[in-house]
């Protein structure tokens, strides 16, 4: 029987996570997850430089950049112990690669704008 371990890392973290809403998946979509970034010059996707300012953050929780957490638990991360370790904080994105964020999360039932920050450490739908 043939076994997608990518949703099993997926079920195992979900059954971690404490926080009151999903976090998304978004590790099939890093290039090259060895590569060290410049947080705010590279986007963590694809590694490129980001011209400028960039206008796309995620904040990466569970010790891994391939997990974002949904903006309601900002202050879960800011106040828990045992959330406040696998915090990674705010990763910037590139244009063209939060395209690929936003469908994927959509496939995964989750409204991108609750994902993604249109500047660092503040949620969408507070920055607009």
């Amino acid at each position: 029987m043939y076994v997608d371990s990518s949703n099993k890392k997926k079920e195992s973290k979900m059954n971690r996570w404490k926080g009151s809403k999903p976090i998304g998946f978004i590790g099939g979509l890093i290039k090259n997850n060895d590569v060290e970034i410049d947080i705010g010059d590279e986007c963590l996707l694809c590694n490129k430089g980001i011209r400028g300012e960039s206008q796309f953050w995620v904040r990466c929780v569970e010790g891994s950049n391939e997990t974002i957490a949904h903006h309601d638990d900002g202050d879960f991360l800011d106040n828990d112990a045992d959330a406040m370790s696998g915090d990674m904080y705010w990763f910037s994105i590139g244009s063209e690669c939060v395209k690929k964020i936003r469908k994927e999360l959509k496939e995964q039932g989750l409204n991108p704008k609750d994902y993604i920050s249109h500047r660092c450490g503040v949620p969408a739908k507070e920055s607009s």
